[in-house]
């Protein structure tokens, strides 16, 4: 599988060395032990010298092995953190999206009810003017009326007739 960001693996893959790059076989450490036989006291001490330095090498690295093992803890360790965060932040922008397309929705039913309103709106205004023209109309009549022969002829007689109703 190849290596991305969000692999479990990723930064451990990208590593050119593993752990066991540093582990020395056990052909080798076999090799590096004294060979058990009695020679002359020079070469047993340059012997040990080097057998020494063997030592203080497998010391090393056992310690470089030991720190790139903790390395690779650590990386696995940030590598799940950083998978979690993505996943985090993948739920994170869903809901955002969702939460928009929510909005989005409300605001195209605002607009629509909107519209509605606006036309309720021309309707009134229409019934408004028609109604403010027919009171003029009528007040006009009336005017007209009241200022008839009839009317002020018949004019005692309305107010005999208030009296009377009182």
């Amino acid at each position: 599988m190849p290596a991305g960001p969000l692999s479990d693996n990723f930064f451990v893959e990208s590593l050119p060395l593993s752990p066991s790059d540093f582990v020395i076989p056990e052909q080798l450490r076999k090799v590096m032990q004294p060979p058990m036989f009695e020679g002359p006291k020079v070469e047993s001490t340059q012997f040990s010298r080097e057998q020494y330095r063997l030592d203080l090498l497998c010391r090393d690295i056992d310690r470089l092995n030991a720190e790139n093992a903790l390395l690779a803890r650590q990386l696995a360790e940030a590598n799940q953190r950083c998978v979690r965060i993505a996943a985090e932040t993948a739920e994170r922008i869903a809901q955002v999206i969702s939460a928009t397309d929510v909005a989005r929705q409300q605001m195209g039913e605002a607009r629509q009810r909107e519209q509605e309103l606006l036309s309720q709106l021309d309707h009134a205004n229409c019934s408004t003017q028609n109604l403010e023209g027919s009171i003029v109309r009528l007040n006009a009549e009336i005017a007209h009326i009241r200022q008839s022969l009839s009317w002020r002829i018949t004019r005692p007689l309305r107010a005999v007739r208030r009296v009377l109703k009182i």
